[in-house]
Parts: structure tokens; sequence; C-alpha cells
């Protein structure tokens, strides 16, 4: 059997085989962390003796101490030969050993979509002016969010604050590589790398996450478009993990970025990343971060991850994000949506039309007069042309349509701005000299002002946000022909209306290894713009930046930072609570997450549901645990769990709990098809239940229905499982907490809870389609594809006989199907032997293809246990 920690790798940039390959290790050694020991004075001193002994045991052995952790993990990270991971677990002293693994990046986040904006306007002492949204903006004044990602542009308009000045014995960074100082700044008070390199952000992914969460209020372009973080006031910590600019992250950089967190006091910490989880708690890596997590959180720090790009199918969550006490974050559509650039007459006759590469793109509809340039320019062309053209502000307000030729488009575009152009169409020529066709479109290329000169930064920097247009020469000369009489046009420039109540299909589903619910809560995720590096000079051969600055893009990996800005919010708008509290608030306040029919999503795709953030600010109580997962039946988790509410309010109030389905429809006991595909049970609406308790065997049972709390009170609650053990399917609904006199929820808390069948009737697959990635030791591409086998209620079990794999087509080969497991193993006198943890019905294939495959090559396989069958099929990228 093959370890989860080389499955994981084959999933990222796999490290070269070979017994003189040099690998990294993650040790985790005997005794508490620091700040899990409560202020004792003699901790430090026992940890620092456990390295010390460690070290020289392992330096014995042939292998180097890199790093040294011990704030929230007491953790040695070590390189040695590979295949060593078995000599330092049986070192004295040693909990755990293994070889890291790798961590892939998930990727305008609405701020009305969240009520982000109405909370701005009900923080205590708020300044923010709606009709002034680039003004100052207090939301997430005095918090510290930490951003463990690819770094950042200190040099972006979205961290410009000059009115903000670091705490306190800040700013600080790393010195491991000179430069980090220069990045910090009264907004960017922490700038930590781990490698070779500076936490200046050559990726982009880092700059964009933290202008998700903490970005400044700026505009792009000139139409009413306002860009914003949720938590503009806030301070941000940057620790950059790219260590190598490859794109994905190590467990020996997360973990010490983790421990600097800690040291550095971030209030929150956003994680945008994920690897493959197929144990949950069974493994031994999700253990030493959930360690390091519940550290953080009793120090006061929330924690929120990215849930994963791995969806739609059950069982995709990513870790981190499976740990209990994080937020794991789901992604949802956005308001709006990436569409085609187009101009429409008022005769309704649309044509086709291309973006400008600069941020054209991300810019709404303009409705303006259509003039032709040969108003002032008799060559139509747009040139520079003396004293002709351009000339000063006389197009003020217009469209301009210019013809292609004689100079760069940036010539073209500088000149309609210089004018006052509110925007530019470009046509085509009659016989282009690149040969094409004269109506084909084009991405026109605005970086280079003419041959030999590139746009200084000044000049890319006007030009970044003049919306322009290109069409073929048929439109542009029927366009021509119409500006003879008054013309107003509608330029779309590749924005349209997004709709909010889908679930990106990309996101990662539960529930988890652990049958818990997964994700949380769902926030903006797709067709997202965003903030982008902007320096192209630095590392040439990995540099991802974008002049212009932004980009329009999707992943789970902006619904995290977007939830962390909320938190960054809430906290700074409700000061003192535990991290616990402002966990609840940020999940337990969700708005319901309807479909297209207005039933809600099943809660394994939604969580609690859509993050409100007004309702965080205002709501007067929370609940722990956020969420209540019974299981399966059969299962170890508990029939009756504990439920501990607590009042927020400054007054004694009492709580009603009720119980509230997913449908609007009066269902008791039989199955609802919701618009999503999925099948489901769920109990009458809270309106119709009356005396419910005891009266339904479909839902849980209340031993309370209301609760009267003193201010600042809590009180621990039973809710015992769904009495149903019989009727196959999935139950699922939400508790509803509402103060007495009142009729809108203060909290919901979702359960769930199924009745599986005795036999699977379908495979579910982690990756699906399978891309296959270059590595360059092996000489082959490769990937590896988790599978499960799960019933009509998509719960995971064994599969119905022996697996095969067959290849119906292509070069590429599948292995065939090894159960997961854990390479966590060791024996006395090492803490807590443990023996290799096999992943129940998990199974893994790995899929490889020769070097001399081309990019775009596609292979098929069919995989059979039984009756069942599934295909997929792998792709070479």
């Amino acid at each position: 059997m093959r370890s989860i920690s080389s499955v994981l790798l084959l999933l990222g940039f796999a490290l070269s085989a070979g017994a003189q390959q040099t690998v990294r290790y993650i040790v985790q050694l005997q005794n508490a962390p620091l700040l899990a020991s409560h202020g004792e004075k003699a901790a430090m001193g026992r940890i620092e003796r456990d390295h010390g002994q460690f070290e020289a045991r392992a330096t014995a052995a042939g292998f180097t101490v890199i790093r040294r952790l011990s704030a929230v993990a007491n953790v040695a990270i070590v390189e040695g030969p590979a295949g060593n991971d078995s000599v330092l677990r049986g070192m004295t002293g040693v909990k755990r050993a293994f070889k890291e693994r790798r961590y892939q990046k998930h990727f305008d986040a609405s701020i009305a979509l969240h009520q982000i904006d109405s909370a701005w306007v009900a923080i205590p002492g708020a300044t923010f002016n709606p009709n002034l949204p680039t003004g100052w903006n207090i939301a997430g004044q005095g918090i510290k969010i930490g951003l463990v990602d690819t770094g950042i542009d200190p040099a972006h308009s979205s961290f410009k604050a000059p009115n903000m000045t670091a705490p306190s014995g800040f700013p600080k960074w790393s010195t491991n590589v000179a430069g980090n100082q220069a990045l910090t700044s009264g907004k960017i008070i922490v700038a930590r790398s781990y490698g070779k390199w500076t936490a200046q952000d050559v990726d982009g992914h880092g700059t964009a996450v933290a202008s998700v969460a903490a970005g400044v209020p700026t505009s792009l372009g000139n139409n009413g478009l306002t860009l914003s973080g949720v938590a503009p006031a806030a301070w941000i910590g940057v620790y950059d993990v790219d260590s190598d600019h490859v794109g994905s992250y190590s467990d020996s950089d997360i973990l010490t970025a983790l421990d600097d967190c800690a040291k550095d006091g971030m209030d929150v910490v956003s994680m945008s990343f994920g690897a493959p989880d197929y144990g949950g708690a069974l493994d031994p890596q999700n253990q030493l971060y959930q360690e390091a997590f519940t550290t953080l959180r009793a120090n006061g720090t929330v924690l929120v991850a990215s849930a994963g790009n791995d969806g739609s199918e059950g069982y995709t969550m990513s870790a981190p994000a499976v740990d209990p006490g994080v937020i794991a974050a789901g992604a949802q559509q956005s308001t709006t949506v990436a569409g085609n650039p187009s101009v429409t007459a008022p005769d309704g006759t649309s044509i086709s039309a291309a973006a400008a590469g600069n941020n054209t793109g991300l810019l709404p509809a303009l409705t303006a007069p259509l003039i032709s340039i040969t108003k002032w320019d008799s060559t139509g062309l747009g040139c520079t042309n003396g004293s002709s053209w351009p000339q000063a502000g006389v197009a003020t307000g217009k469209i301009l349509l210019i013809l292609r030729g004689t100079c760069n488009f940036a010539v073209k575009v500088q000149n309609a701005l210089t004018a006052g152009a509110a925007a530019v169409i470009v046509y085509n020529e009659a016989a282009p000299t690149d040969g094409k066709s004269p109506d084909a479109l084009i991405n026109m290329d605005l970086t280079a002002k003419d041959i030999s000169t590139l746009l200084t930064a000044s000049e890319l920097a006007a030009i970044a946000n003049m919306p322009s247009l290109f069409v073929g020469n048929t439109d542009g000369q029927s366009l021509l022909t119409k500006t003879a009489s008054a013309l107003t046009v509608t330029a779309a420039f590749g924005l349209d209306a997004g709709d909010s109540r889908q679930i990106a299909d990309f996101s990662s589903r539960g529930p988890d290894a652990g049958m818990a619910i997964k994700p949380d809560v769902l926030a903006a995720g797709q067709s997202v713009i965003a903030a982008w590096c902007t320096d192209i000079t630095l590392d040439a051969k990995k540099n991802q930046c974008d002049q212009f600055g932004y980009q329009l893009v999707d992943g789970t990996s902006f619904s995290a930072p977007l939830t962390a800005g909320a938190v960054a919010l809430v906290r700074s708008a409700r000061p003192g609570l535990k991290a616990d509290d402002y966990r609840s608030l940020i999940v337990n306040s969700a708005s319901p997450m309807l479909d297209s029919n207005g039933n809600g999503w099943p809660l394994q795709s939604a969580g609690a549901g859509s993050l409100n953030v007004l309702q965080s600010v205002k709501s007067s109580v929370t609940a722990n645990p956020t969420s209540l997962s019974f299981g399966v039946v059969g299962s170890n988790i508990a029939t009756n769990q504990q439920l501990t509410l607590k009042n927020l309010s400054t007054v004694t109030t009492t709580y009603n709990l009720t119980l509230e389905g997913l449908s609007s429809a009066p269902i008791a006991g039989s199955p609802v098809t919701l618009a999503s595909g999925n099948t489901v049970y769920m109990p009458l609406p809270s309106a119709a239940l009356g005396d419910y308790l005891g009266s339904s065997n479909q839902a849980p049972i209340l031993w309370n229905r209301s609760v009267t709390l003193a201010a600042g009170a809590a009180a621990t609650l039973t809710v015992q499982a769904p009495p149903v053990r019989s009727t196959q399917g999935v139950y699922q609904g939400f508790i509803d907490v509402t103060a007495s006199g009142s009729t809108k929820a203060e909290a919901r808390i979702p359960w769930w809870f199924a009745v599986p069948s005795s036999t699977p009737t379908a495979i579910a697959l982690e990756v699906d389609p399978l891309d296959l990635s270059f590595d360059s030791t092996a000489n082959d591409y490769n990937s590896t594809i988790a599978l499960r086998f799960v019933d009509s209620t998509g719960v995971m079990m064994a599969p119905p006989s022996t697996i095969t794999v067959t290849r119906l087509g292509g070069l590429a080969d599948a292995s065939a199907p090894y159960q997961a497991t854990s390479s966590d193993t060791c024996s006395p006198p090492c803490i807590n032997p443990t023996v290799p943890v096999t992943f129940p019905n998990v199974w893994l294939i790995d899929v490889t293809a020769p070097a001399k495959s081309k990019k775009g090559d596609t292979s098929t396989f069919r995989i059979t246990a039984g009756s069942i069958q599934r295909d997929f099929t792998s792709y070479v990228n």
C-alpha cells in the first residue's frame, strides 16, 4: 500500500524518487507547544530541551534540522533521505513524523449579496458614506488578518491607506531574505516569507485574497464600479508560503506560518488552499493541524479555510477545511458573471465584440452616444496627428469609433482618453496586415506603445480602466454608417448578471470523513473581481502578474478571505467575545441558501447558507457547536448531542427553539427532490409543527423548547437524533433559535442524519475530469483519482465486489485500485504508538501518461465493481 503523503504529492508537484533524494519531514515532539502550556514558566525550557535532544539524534542519523516551531506546534522540520520517516518515528521523544504534503490554491465579491454594505452602516460609530464609497470606512478597525498565501503586491491601490498606522510592536518581517521590511506599511503590518524569495507576490493569488478580505475602497473605471474588501480598515499580516514560486505550498511552510500567526497575534487567519482529505480525524497529519488549530482558537484566533475546488460530489472537502474548529467556506455564484462583450443599437441589433487586454472585461455596461473619430481626425485611425488629433476634451462622454491600423492600439486608446471619450470601439481593417479575415475579432494588446517602446507605469495606469472593444470590419462599417445620424449604443464589456442562488459547480461538498456537515457557510467565489499583482519584472519565469491590476476569477479561494474579512468586521464591531462566538455569528447567522424553486440546498452542499454579515453584526445569540451531525445509522456518533446557547445581549432573553425544513411545502415522512437533483426527507416547516416534541420520527427531538438566559449567560441543551431507523434517506433541516416576541430567527443551526441502504448504487469520484501534470523526475504525466462507492443518499460504503479499471482509449495507464492509508506508524518508545491507518472505503487509482503525450491528449477509463460502472477521462495539461 502507498501512503497518503505520496498520493497527495502526486496531486501537486511530486518529489522525485530515488534513494539519494532529499525530502522534507514534519516531526512532532512529545511535549505540548508553548501556547498550549497556559503560560507555564518551565514550558519554553522544556521545549528547547526537546529540540536540542532531538536535533542531536536527527543529525547523528543523517538528517538536517532546518526549522523549529514552538508556539502552536512543538515541531521540528527536517530534511533527509527519502523513505526514512520510520527512522524519525523511532527516535525517543517523537510523537509522530511524516513526509510533508503539498497543498493547492483554491480560486468583486458581491458586497450587496452578503449585506456587507448594510453591515458597514450598522457598525457603531460608522463613518461609511454610501454616497462616497471610496471614502474612509472603519470596518475591521483594530483587527489583524493573517493571510497564509502567495504574498502581496504592496504597491497596489487596494492597499494604499495613508490614514492607517501599524499597532505598537509592528510592523514585523522575516529576515531570511532582504527586502521584506520594504513591503510593510501602516496597512501591511507583517511580511514573512519562508524561502529564498521575499513576500512580494508574483503569483497574483495572494494579492487577490488580500484585496477581497481587507482591500481599501477603489474605483475601477469611470462608470461607477467601486471595489472594496469586506474589512478595509483591518491590518494585513502576509505569510508567503509559496516558497519556490510554484503555486503550491508545503506542510513545513504552512505550519511555520501558523506558528508565526500565533506569535504575531493575528485575530483571524485565512487559508485559501487545500489537499485531498481521505481520513479526517483518523489522519495523523490532520491530527497535528487540529492540535495547532485548537491552540490558536484557545488564544482567540478565528480560522477560515476554503472548502476546495473538487465538487460537486460528496466527500470532496479539503484539508484543512475539514477541521471541526475551522470555518469551511464554500463558493456560491456572485451577482455578476463573465459575459460576452457586445454593442447593441436602439433597434435591438447586437453585434459581437472582443474586450481589450486591460480591465475592460471587468467593467459594467455603458450606454452613450457613438460618434466616429472622423469628426476630428479625417484618417479615422485615431493616431497622433499633430494638432489635429487628439484635442483635449472634444469627445467627452462619447464612445469613439476608430479604424484599426498604422499605430498601436495603446496609442489610439491614449489619444481617445485625452479627448475625454468614455469608451473606444476599434473596428478591423478591410485587408488586415496579419492576413486574417477582416471580420475576425482580436483582444487588443494595450501594453506596448509602439514597436520599440513599452508604456510607462503612469501611461498603463491611465488606460487600465478605459473601456475598449474590437469589432469586425463589416460591423464597424455598419456602425460608421449609422453615426451619420445621432446614435446611442449600449456597450457591454464582459459582465452579466449572475444567479446568486447557484452553488459553484467546483465547490467541494460534504460530508467529510467524520460525517460532519461541511462546508460551514457559503460566500461569493465564482466570478469574483479581485486585485492582482502588477510587477511583471520579478522572477520572469514564474511571474503571473497583470500590469493592469485586476482579474475576474473563480474559486473557493475567494470565499475564504471574504468570510475572514466578515469575521474581522464583526470582531471589530463586537469586541470582547470568544473565538467560538465569532465563528457562530458567521455560520449561524447565514441566510437560507435557496435553489431556483425556492427550496433549500442540501446541507452538505450549502452548510448553514449564504454569508449574511449584517445579521452577524446584529444577532444576540451564539451556538456551540455550529451544526449537529448525527452521522449514519451504525456510526459511533452520539445519538444525544449537547448544544450550548449563549446570550450576547445586555438583557435577560427567552429563546424559543423550533424546527425548520428545507422546503416551503408541508412534507412529513416522504422524500422531496430538490432542483439540485438531491432527494431528501424533511420535517414539517416550523409554522406547522404544532406540539412537536416526540410527534414525528423524521427530525431531531428537542428536549428543551425554550430557554431563558441572563445577559452573557449560556445554557447547554440536549438534542436527540431522529428516531427513525429503517427508512432509507437523508434527513436534514435547521433548529431555529428565536428571541421571544420576535418572528425572525437569531440563529439557525443545521442538523443532518442519514439512513443508508445495504449496498452501494454509484461511484463518486473526487476528481473528474482528471488533469495529469508533468513530473520531470518520472518523465511522465501523472495524478491520482480517489473513488468511493455510495448509495442513493450519498453515504459511503464498501464496494460490492472486486474493483477493476479498464482503459477504453488513449495512451494513459491506470494502476489497480488500492486503499488509501496513512504512513504514520511508530513503535515504543514513541508517544501514542500507532499502526498504519487505513481510511475506510476510500480507493485510489494512479493514472500516468508517457512523456511523448501532447497537451490536451485524453484517455478514458471504466471503473467496474459488480453491476456498478463509471467512466472517467484524463487530460494531459
